[in-house]
């Protein structure tokens, strides 16, 4: 059982600027006049983030769309912070139809799901970016699926294996421009696999574009996704990650997660 005390207790000792602010809003807390500049501590001066614990702060597609997605789902859309970072990704989009990761990041600690160049950084990247766009209304659904036929072939590359994120994102945004019973919709409705080896951040970016493309938790993907997420809580109350800062943006990505899907009181 996830223990909420814990967690909220664990963030809030931490004292982090935007994470905090959108604890605040999860707990029903009134603004004050900060609360925007707490929002967007750590946001450069182009709307986009760092991807956490990184040793370089260069801003990225992928570090943009972690914290757009968490600001989207605990219901922060009309944050200007928000709107900044939409304008990031916007600008990032290549060719009109997906999205890589920055060459400055090629050579530092990234996953290897953010190398650049790499089909599976193109998959998600574009799979999450469009759904941040979509849901921020800067996108089109023609435009959606156009992103969706552009990565069809890059799934069929030799060697290519797709970032776990990915394929549920892909999920959920093809059941959202495409016909509900499309290959890669009827994924929706299988169990996931071998969630217990995904990274603890990878469940948090599935599970959070599966609910902005207003999946159900019902739903056989979504279920097992959130039962796994649920299950990486530390004794610390914090949720696992691999640094200080991953562990702060999935802790309070979890907390609004099953407060949304599952009804847990913050």
């Amino acid at each position: 059982m996830f223990d909420a005390t814990k967690a909220i207790w664990h963030v809030r000792t931490s004292f982090p600027e935007s994470e905090g602010a959108i604890l605040d809003h999860l707990q029903g807390l009134k603004p004050t006049p900060d609360t925007p500049a707490r929002l967007s501590r750590g946001q450069h001066a182009d709307g986009g983030w760092a991807w956490p614990g990184l040793a370089t702060e260069t801003p990225s597609v992928g570090g943009t769309v972690l914290r757009l997605f968490t600001l989207q789902e605990a219901g922060l859309a009309g944050a200007v912070v928000v709107e900044r970072c939409l304008d990031f990704l916007s600008r990032r989009r290549q060719q009109g139809y997906f999205w890589d990761e920055s060459e400055e990041l090629r050579g530092t600690a990234t996953p290897p799901w953010l190398i650049p160049g790499r089909v599976e950084t193109m998959q998600w990247e574009t799979a999450g970016a469009t759904i941040a766009l979509l849901v921020g209304a800067r996108m089109t659904a023609g435009d959606a699926k156009a992103s969706l036929e552009f990565l069809t072939p890059l799934a069929a590359e030799p060697g290519s294996v797709p970032a776990p994120a990915a394929e549920a994102l892909l999920a959920a945004l093809s059941s959202a421009v495409e016909a509900s019973s499309s290959d890669r919709a009827s994924a929706l409705r299988r169990p996931p696999s071998a969630p217990e080896k995904w990274e603890t951040v990878q469940l948090v970016l599935a599970l959070q574009g599966l609910r902005l493309m207003g999946q159900q938790p019902a739903l056989p993907l979504l279920s097992g996704l959130l039962d796994a997420l649920e299950a990486r809580q530390e004794e610390d109350g914090a949720v696992q990650g691999s640094c200080t800062a991953e562990r702060l943006i999935t802790t309070v990505a979890t907390l609004s997660l099953l407060a949304h899907l599952r009804g847990l009181e913050l």
